[in-house]
């Protein structure tokens, strides 16, 4: 008995034992998760603070958080996650990666059943869209996140989406629609959003502005002043100073406009919002760029384009190397200015071409032509290795031929065989038109100007030289057009890049209209010049380019800083009649527009030579 009762007590001690252990060991995991859990909270909330500030080290932080995220399967973090990488990349001017990130937290959302993040992640892709210039797109998913955010009542997410509606409809010109918008999502604004309100006002006033109506601009700008002072946003104190700045620079009073831009710069690097300081440093250098002080704005170009290399601004760059060219010709020093000229032509010629749309279609293309040009391999190699089986088989029909059964089957699978090579050879056929289709719309996408849609330099090139050299064999008349819209630079100082984008195209729909004719070649030549090949006699190439200056001034397109009020062209016309070299043309051309420009602009100048007796 005495030995039963001592194995029973070893029993009982070994599970009092096991379940202890266990206990702990449950304890031990929970306390684990429990730090895991707040150290991913930590991770996500550091990430979303170094957005703006720190776009790089918030992608490293993020990636981090997902990786701990998809461990605990933490489902909402993980959303939270992505759509700070998708920000980041924003920032860093990364809109595929940014567009991506930003789906990917859009479709965890709504799988969990996240309202607030899905309506979160439709407000930035709009904004993907918007910094793409792409405005239709951008209003559709700020309208879908609005429409999300009024479901679930948050009216800080509302007010946004309002916000963001309001700057599409300011950078498509609808001016009165986007104060409306402005003005509901100042009514929504809670009392917790005081930072959105400040941003707001410096919207509305951005909108006065472009209008002309410059007191309700300072008066707005000043209150979001006043209302980011009050709350201590730094980045809201910035915002306003900056547009005020630039507002007294307008008015031209320049040493206010210089107070207020360098105080905007002190608060930026405050904070260490790197965008903010690239820009302010080149509004900075604008301005003394117009005070005379050379130097000065040449140091504040030099900081400003050191801090845009770093966060790949290559749209900042490209405006610092056309004020750097501007500068070094005023004072004489033309190499440098040239160095810079073409700097300037670089960066424009590398915005264009990484155009979205245009890559894909590009890569589009490629994907086709690689596909199509396999397929055809494999086809020759499939049809070569049949032709070599069916000679096989035709001889050894030829041995068996005694044996008639087996001669009939064997003849009905030669016929299928053959009936299948046929097919094959109809495949290739296709196969080869399609891969001919595809290179012409390769080789069209090459000769097109992505923003205008007509031709662009290279296509017109080809043209000119095709065209001389028939002139020079069969003497017959030949003419060229260049022009120029006026007051260009200035317009685009005024209104903006996008805006002065989508004055280029208005203005080359209006030459397309004009120069129809099957005899005439339209093609952009560079930045706001294009050019007018034509085929035909001195007189009708000047009654064309008459007609195109004056459809150009009847659109009327408001032009604050041109001395006519509106967008308006000059004109340069070099004509080529039997005698004479025609590939001078181009030269004459651009020396009669310089004779149009010098003498006042909106006028059409000819400039004729080698004419016969």
């Amino acid at each position: 008995m005495k030995v039963l009762y001592r194995v029973a007590a070893r029993q009982v001690l070994l599970f009092v034992l096991l379940f202890l252990a266990g206990v702990s060991l449950q304890v031990a995991a929970a306390s684990i998760g429990h730090e895991a859990q707040n150290r991913l909270a930590e991770i996500e909330r550091e990430a979303a603070e170094s957005v703006y500030t720190r776009p790089e080290k918030a992608i490293e932080l993020s990636n981090e958080a997902q990786s701990l995220a998809k461990e605990l399967d933490n489902q909402e973090v993980l959303t939270s996650a992505l759509l700070t990488a998708g920000l980041a990349h924003m920032r860093l001017g990364n809109a595929l990666e940014s567009r991506d990130y930003l789906e990917q937290s859009r479709e965890l959302a709504r799988r969990i059943g996240s309202l607030k993040g899905e309506g979160d992640a439709e407000n930035h892709l709009g904004t993907v869209y918007f910094e793409q210039s792409q405005f239709d797109r951008a209003l559709q998913h700020y309208v879908k996140a609005l429409e999300i955010r009024r479901a679930i009542e948050d009216k800080v997410g509302m007010s946004k989406s309002i916000n963001n509606m309001g700057r599409v409809h300011h950078k498509l010109g609808n001016y009165d629609k986007a104060i409306e918008l402005f003005r509901e999502a100042l009514l929504l604004k809670p009392e917790n959003d005081q930072s959105g309100r400040v941003n707001t006002l410096n919207n509305l006033g951005l909108v006065y502005r472009a209008k002309g109506d410059i007191p309700s601009a300072m008066a707005v700008f000043q209150e979001a002043l006043q209302l980011a002072e009050s709350i201590q946003s730094v980045q809201g104190i910035a915002y306003s100073m900056l547009s005020l700045g630039e507002t007294y620079k307008l008015t031209g009073q320049l040493t206010l406009a210089e107070s207020y831009t360098l105080n905007a710069l002190a608060h930026y690097e405050s904070i260490q919002y790197t965008h903010g300081v690239a820009y302010t440093l080149f509004r900075a250098g604008v301005i003394y760029a117009e005070q005379g002080e050379s130097a000065k704005a040449l140091d504040y170009y030099d900081r400003s384009e050191l801090t845009a290399e770093q966060i790949k601004q290559k749209g900042l760059r490209r405006d610092i190397a056309w004020e750097k060219a501007k500068i070094f010709e005023a004072s004489l020093d033309l190499p440098q200015a040239l160095s810079y000229l073409h700097k300037y032509i670089s960066l424009q010629e590398s915005i264009l071409n990484s155009d979205l749309h245009q890559k894909i279609l590009i890569l589009q293309n490629q994907h086709e032509l690689e596909g199509k040009a396999k397929e055809i391999e494999l086809l020759h190699k499939d049809v070569t290795l049949k032709n070599a089986q069916l000679k096989i088989q035709w001889l050894l029909l030829a041995v068996v031929a005694t044996f008639l059964a087996a001669s009939i089957v064997f003849a009905m699978f030669l016929y299928r065989q053959n009936k299948w090579r046929k097919n094959k050879e109809k495949e290739l056929l296709s196969a080869t038109v399609s891969l001919e289709t595809a290179n012409q719309r390769l080789s069209q996408l090459a000769d097109t100007d992505f923003l205008t849609r007509v031709a662009n330099r290279r296509r017109f090139n080809k043209e000119f030289v095709a065209a001389c050299r028939q002139v020079a064999k069969e003497k017959n008349a030949l003419a060229v057009i260049i022009m120029d819209i006026d007051f260009f630079k200035e317009y685009n100082d005024h209104y903006g890049h996008l805006q002065g984008d989508e004055c280029l195209v208005q203005v080359a729909a209006v030459l397309q209209d004009t120069f129809l004719n099957e005899e005439c070649l339209l093609a952009r030549y560079g930045g706001e010049e294009f050019v007018v090949l034509i085929r035909g006699d001195c007189s009708q190439a000047f009654q064309y380019a008459e007609k195109a200056r004056l459809y150009i001034e009847e659109l009327n397109l408001p032009h604050l800083r041109s001395a006519f009020g509106r967008v308006t062209c000059s004109f340069g016309l070099a004509c080529f009649v039997q005698h004479g070299m025609p590939q001078e043309l181009l030269a004459q051309a651009d020396k009669a527009l310089y004779e149009a420009k010098r003498s006042g602009r909106n006028k059409v100048v000819q400039f004729g030579f080698g004419s016969g007796e």
